[in-house]
């Protein structure tokens, strides 16, 4: 009978007593906003709580607003799992803006006193690349598995924490299982 999470409520709702307290002077005897009475939450397989002795009418309002402010949370957590899972099947390519700068990102945290090479040349298949880790000198055929996420991992990577990623990839300790190899495994 336990609520884990307010998610697992279906609908709130209260059943008010009439109040058998005397009016005070000004006429209110409590029950004008519901007053205590009985608080009903249906939860998810239609199981039902009732709770007695509560002022159902103020709990009943904020466990709804709550319901309400979770379940847009949810909506939006679920929304972007969705994107993250629908961005492994994006193909890598050259072609695409955003796959281009990130691609160039990585190489600049990978040799920042290494220029690109030139727009004039086919960047696209650089031996760099292959000194990096990848399988090829095109680096968009190692992201085969994880497509853009894989691509977006990395860039992440490269990005945050460039030292890191230069001293595993390019200035690694030969004893070491990953050298020269780490960015083709994570992908």
């Amino acid at each position: 009978w336990a609520v884990r999470h307010v998610l697992d409520i279906e609908r709130v709702s209260h059943e008010a007593r009439i109040s058998s307290k005397p009016a005070a002077a000004d006429g209110w005897n409590g029950t004008a906003w519901g007053g205590y009475g009985t608080l009903v939450v249906v939860l998810r397989g239609g199981r039902e709580l009732r709770l007695e002795g509560v002022d159902a009418d103020v709990v009943a309002r904020g466990l709804k607003a709550r319901m309400r402010l979770w379940r847009m949370v949810y909506d939006t957590q679920w929304e972007r799992l969705q994107n993250i899972v629908r961005m492994q099947y994006v193909k890598v390519s050259w072609d695409n803006p955003a796959h281009r700068a990130s691609l160039v990102g990585f190489w600049e945290a990978i040799y920042p006193e290494i220029p690109m090479p030139e727009p004039t040349l086919d960047i696209t298949v650089s031996p760099g690349w292959k000194d990096m880790g990848f399988q090829s000198n095109d680096p968009c055929t190692d992201f085969r598995a994880m497509g853009e996420l894989g691509l977006h991992c990395l860039a992440y990577f490269a990005r945050c924490f460039p030292a890191r990623v230069r001293r595993i990839i390019r200035d690694g300790d030969p004893r070491c299982v990953y050298t020269k190899r780490a960015s083709t495994p994570t992908l």
